[in-house]
C-alpha cells in the first residue's frame, strides 16, 4: 500500500486485502512513474512529467495525457480500461497554499473499469506538479 504506513498484525508494510483498492494503487502508482524510473523496468510509466511543464501553452493537452496513460495502462495493467480521463479543478484551499509558495498543480481523475471482473465506473485522482 502506498504511500507506505505503519505496519499492524505483525506486518512489516500495511497490505491492501482488496484487488479493487490494489488495482487502484497499482494504477495510481504507473501514471505518477515517468519512464526509466523503475529499476529494472526502464518503459514503466505514463511519462507525464515532460508533459505537465506544457500545460497552459498546448492546446491538445488533455488529450496528449489521455493517450499516454491509455498507452501505459494497456502496457503494463491490461485487465484495467480507461473509460475517461479529464482535468478537475483544485480546491480552493490548496490552490491558494500552492500559488503562495510560487507552485501550481494539476488535479486529473482517470475513470476505470475491470471488465473480466465486473468492475464499473471506478476512478483516481492524481496530482501532477508542473511547478511554479
Amino acid at each position: 500500500r502506498t504511500p507506505v504506513q505503519n505496519f499492524r498484525d505483525g506486518q512489516i508494510f500495511d497490505m491492501h486485502t482488496d484487488v479493487l483498492e490494489q488495482l487502484k494503487d497499482n494504477l495510481r502508482n504507473l501514471i505518477l512513474t515517468n519512464r526509466g524510473e523503475r529499476l529494472g523496468l526502464f518503459d514503466f510509466g505514463a511519462n507525464l512529467t515532460e508533459l505537465v511543464f506544457e500545460f497552459g501553452n498546448r492546446e491538445d493537452f488533455i488529450q496528449e495525457v489521455t493517450k499516454r496513460i491509455i498507452e501505459a495502462v494497456a502496457k503494463q495493467i491490461p485487465v484495467i480500461e480507461i473509460t475517461n480521463v479529464e482535468l478537475q479543478d483544485l480546491d480552493r484551499n490548496k490552490k491558494s497554499n500552492l500559488n503562495r509558495q510560487g507552485l501550481t498543480a494539476i488535479s486529473v481523475l482517470v475513470e476505470f473499469s475491470i471488465p473480466n471482473a465486473r468492475v464499473t465506473n471506478q476512478g483516481v485522482v492524481v496530482e501532477l506538479n508542473p511547478g511554479g
